[in-house]
């Protein structure tokens, strides 16, 4: 039988919520990884145990229920499920999740080129919409946006109606993550 060691080697990519973790996989093992916020092994919060099974159609593991820019340290042991013999964990890997960033500006924003784009008393704006956001139209009468109405829209296209003629309006767009709420 096989004498389960820890891994000597482990690398990582992380994530806002998650990292993905790499090391030189024994087959047929499985892993134990415990991962906390202190330099602590018993006082980590986070224990999961990957079988063999989970690891054989890949070469990573991914430990997600992270929080954004927080460092964490993981620590891996080896199982060997047909003994029961068990390593002692790996030095501690120590990863800082990476911050949330605000969702890129929206692109393509502008009024509408169809026929009815822009009517005695309404406006169709349009702009290019991403999968996971929420757009924020802002629509005024003046350029400091006082009193300015806003309206929340997930689609690509938003049509202001009630407009009076001949008047000059104003209109500003933001794209807010609907994971982080972050503008």
């Amino acid at each position: 039988p096989v004498t389960p060691t820890a891994p000597d080697y482990v690398s990582w990519i992380v994530g806002t919520n998650f990292v993905d973790l790499f090391w030189d996989v024994i087959p047929g093992m499985d892993y134990e990884i415990r991962c906390g916020t202190e330099e602590n092994l018993e006082s980590a919060k986070i224990s999961v145990t990957v079988t063999a099974a989970e690891l054989a159609e890949t070469s990573y593991y991914r430990l997600t229920g992270l929080q954004p820019d927080t460092l964490y340290c993981i620590w891996i042991k080896t199982i060997n499920p047909a003994t029961g013999k068990e390593s002692v964990f790996s030095n501690p890997v120590i990863i800082r999740t990476e911050a949330y960033s605000p969702p890129p500006p929206p692109t393509g924003f502008g009024v509408s080129t169809a026929p009815d784009g822009v009517t005695q008393n309404s406006i169709a704006y349009v702009w290019v919409s991403r999968p996971g956001y929420t757009y924020i139209l802002e629509f005024a009468d003046n350029s400091s946006f006082t009193g300015a109405r806003r309206f929340e829209v997930t689609a690509d296209t938003y049509r202001v109606a009630s407009l009076i003629s001949n008047r000059r309006y104003y209109a500003r767009l933001y794209a807010r993550d609907n994971e982080t709420t972050l503008i």
